[in-house]
């Protein structure tokens, strides 16, 4: 549950749609159309999809208005703090986000040993299923960075 000045949002109320309008967004933020539209040219994280001249938000970016409406009401920041402020917590979910080339290394170093009770195939496909995983955790960063 978040809490705003102007009232209380539940976020596991966040409609369960894959996208909403800027009117559910503003209907259930109770944030004006015009307030999220400034937002979104002052505010980087926030970039909703856009098709056909309208817009359409996802869950974490309600979830980024409702922290953006949180430090600008809540805790007075002004614009540019409140920018500086989502700048620092976007740096320090990328610090923390994971990487797995150590992991690659050791698979790619044992296989190039051929150790006789490891079978090659099981290798193989184990570094498969590792490039996978990695490929995966780039796109994941990749969103993180965009989105938030």
């Amino acid at each position: 549950m978040a809490t705003t000045k102007a009232k209380s949002i539940n976020i596991d109320a966040i409609p369960a749609k894959k996208y909403l309008t800027i009117g559910e967004v503003s209907r259930f933020t109770g944030i004006k159309d015009h307030v999220l539209r400034y937002w979104e040219q002052n505010f980087v994280q926030l970039t909703p999809s856009k098709r056909s001249g309208r817009r359409y938000y996802q869950r974490d970016d309600v979830l980024l208005i409702i922290e953006i409406s949180r430090l600008l009401n809540e805790e007075g920041l002004t614009i540019v703090g409140a920018q500086n402020r989502l700048s620092k917590q976007q740096k320090n979910k990328a610090d923390v986000a994971p990487s797995f080339e150590p992991v690659q290394q050791t698979i790619a170093e044992v296989d190039s040993a051929a150790q006789p009770k490891v079978d090659s195939s099981q290798l193989q496909q184990a570094l498969q299923i590792a490039e996978v995983l990695q490929q995966q955790i780039n796109a994941f960063q990749k969103h993180l960075k965009e989105n938030y």
